[in-house]
């Protein structure tokens, strides 16, 4: 990936700048996401109120002057209830211990490109995926961390995604089996 070829722009670095809610409306006014209306929905009304109450970070990512996408980072404690082989719980917690019930995991809240005027071209889903795992490597290295969570929908292209282009493995789904749980280690991206 050629990093000088994305330019990202936190919101908690928008946010401290005048006028700064009308910019970031201006600025996604054009951000489209027809195959996944959630992402578009979380960005529009949802990533304000979640940077504001702390819960999630958003960052736009452009390629010139086109946003091309964006991402949510979150932490998340993973419950390791349904997780029963006792090799994912060590490869999660580093820990064999049963009486563990939840580890800190950074979660990939959002991740979505923008199809508007076909900018979703501009980016690769990796690339968007490898700029959101540059804002988690820089965390980890203060805080720690081993485990990075993504959770989608059940759909044959997200599992692709997730399984054959970015190596992340399966460790749960939903009881309606219409959402899936992915993990990968931090380290695999150092």
């Amino acid at each position: 990936m050629n990093q000088d070829k994305h330019n990202v722009i936190a919101l908690t670095d928008l946010m401290q700048q005048p006028d700064w809610e009308s910019r970031f409306h201006s600025m996604i006014e054009d951000f489209s996401c027809q195959p996944n209306p959630d992402v578009e929905n979380f960005l529009i009304h949802t990533a304000i109120t979640n940077q504001r109450m702390g819960i999630s970070r958003t960052s736009l990512v452009y390629t010139d002057k086109t946003l091309v996408g964006y991402y949510a980072l979150a932490l998340q404690v993973l419950d390791l209830d349904r997780i029963t082989s006792k090799s994912l719980r060590k490869k999660i917690t580093g820990f064999k211990r049963e009486n563990k019930l939840g580890a800190a995991v950074y979660l990939i809240g959002q991740i979505g490109k923008n199809f508007h005027k076909g900018a979703n071209e501009l980016i690769s889903g990796k690339d968007l995926f490898l700029l959101a795992m540059q804002d988690i490597l820089k965390a980890q290295q203060t805080v720690g961390g081993r485990i990075v969570l993504a959770e989608c929908k059940n759909d044959d292209k997200l599992r692709k995604f997730y399984e054959d282009t970015l190596g992340f493995q399966l460790i749960d789904t939903a009881d309606d089996e219409s959402m899936l749980k992915y993990m990968t280690m931090i380290s695999a991206y150092q």
